[in-house]
């Protein structure tokens, strides 16, 4: 018998290896084929479904757009904390202000951003106060937070949120409070799902001192001596609010207004803390209060109903 009669031809070896290889080729085209089609079908079906903006918003944000913001401790306030330069309050800065704010919501970053208005009314009995802070007080003070809710791409809805103090309170009390409200109102809002989209939170409030204290806090700091009571709690609550909602990822602006330029939210700010305190005015119930409204001519009148049917 010949030794070499039980190997393979070298030419039948070589037709098995290309066979092989063939059969290779063919099964990864085909699982190739399956895997694009499958993709196809899925990037198909996903795009057909409509999204709501929320989600949109989130999907197409960077990844890293909600990495957390340092410094966050608790000695001072960090978020951004403006006022318009020197004396805020004379004409040219407040119109300034006001052209600046009143475009709030045809910001290109409007859907990344969340904007909370803030007021505060009292029944005052006193306008030079001795408790913390001074400034005018009473009773009935309020606090009030209003903002909008996003429900699709063409609609959305003021949402408000008040608080209403017991005893004698200043009015930089409740506006300090307010701002408070909102920054609660905010961390919540950004923690959850809805939220996951939002990169800014943005306070106005028109009182300019309580705006001025939150810029300049320090933990510490001789601005602050003799004050132990509601204030400084307030002030370190603020503190660890916005450290908080920085921690997340999200920058926190806290900004003075002018109050009373028709700045929508403002407006209804205002309205609101009114209605809460029981302040709102009416129309006058007697013939000498009618009188008396009536002698500051048509535009104390249009006045007085923009501000009962507002």
């Amino acid at each position: 018998m010949n030794p070499n009669s039980s190997r393979r031809d070298p030419t039948t070896i070589i037709a098995i290896a290309i066979a092989i290889a063939i059969a290779i080729a063919i099964t990864i085209t085909i699982t190739i084929t399956i895997t694009i089609t499958i993709t196809i079908t899925i990037t198909i079906t996903t795009m057909s479904e409509p999204v709501p903006p929320a989600v949109a918003a989130a999907a197409t944000k960077s990844t890293d757009a909600r990495a957390p913001l340092k410094p966050c401790n608790n000695k001072r306030f960090h978020g951004k904390c403006w006022t318009k330069g020197k004396n805020p309050d004379r004409p040219e800065a407040k119109a300034k202000v006001v052209e600046w704010v009143k475009k709030e919501y045809t910001r290109d970053d409007r859907g990344y951003r969340l904007t909370l208005w803030t007021d505060a009314a009292v029944h005052q009995t006193n306008e030079n106060s001795t408790q913390e802070g001074g400034g005018p007080e009473g009773e009935n003070c309020s606090s009030a937070v209003v903002y909008r809710n996003q429900l699709n791409d063409d609609e959305w809805e003021w949402v408000e949120e008040t608080l209403l103090h017991d005893g004698i309170v200043t009015i930089r009390f409740g506006e300090l409070s307010a701002v408070l409200l909102a920054l609660r109102k905010a961390l919540q809002i950004v923690s959850s799902p809805a939220g996951a989209h939002i990169t800014s939170v943005a306070i106005y409030s028109d009182n300019l001192r309580v705006v001025e204290w939150i810029r300049d806090y320090r933990k510490g700091a001789t601005y602050w001596e003799g004050w132990s009571g509601q204030f400084r709690a307030k002030m370190a609550e603020v503190v660890n609010l916005t450290n908080n909602i920085r921690r997340i990822g999200v920058q926190v602006e806290i900004a003075w207004i002018p109050g009373h330029e028709d700045l929508e939210g403002n407006m209804l700010a205002d309205y609101i803390a009114r209605r809460t305190a029981g302040t709102l005015p009416g129309w006058p119930e007697s013939d000498e209060g009618w009188a008396k409204l009536l002698s500051g001519g048509p535009e104390a009148y249009e006045k007085r109903k923009k501000l009962v049917f507002l």
